[in-house]
């Protein structure tokens, strides 16, 4: 089955799309999460291969407190860029919030020696937190 070119078909140019997600940045920042993930869901329906829009609709799964809907969209996040250090912070605490510790402190025990300071900080705070 060919794969559908929603753009094309809707004739959505470079500019709708950064139009949409701007709107679903926006909804994410106030907190409304659900909002966010509706326009995040198109995004990754226009774009697979978006890591930023996996990752935000990922998170916005988290925020929610769809852990295991997250964690789907975080694993497909890794599939892109596996090296990518919020998405794997974001994995840990979907699956620190399913009570699975053992799965997540191996991952966070690598994050605290990042060299973006958020995400080492974020790291060693859960480590003191969950060993």
């Amino acid at each position: 089955m060919k794969k559908i070119n929603w753009p094309e078909l809707l004739n959505w140019d470079e500019d709708m799309i950064k139009t949409l997600r701007t709107t679903g940045f926006y909804y994410y920042r106030q907190g409304k999460y659900k909002l966010a993930s509706v326009y995040y869901e198109a995004l990754v329906l226009f774009n697979s291969s978006s890591l930023y829009d996996i990752r935000l609709l990922g998170a916005s799964y988290l925020m929610m407190g769809d852990s295991i809907k997250a964690l789907k969209h975080f694993d497909q996040a890794l599939v892109l860029d596996p090296t990518d250090a919020m998405t794997q912070l974001n994995r840990v605490k979907a699956y620190l919030s399913l009570g699975q510790v053992r799965e997540a402190l191996p991952a966070l025990k690598i994050l605290r020696t990042s060299n973006n300071p958020t995400i080492a900080n974020d790291a060693s705070a859960l480590l003191l937190a969950y060993r």
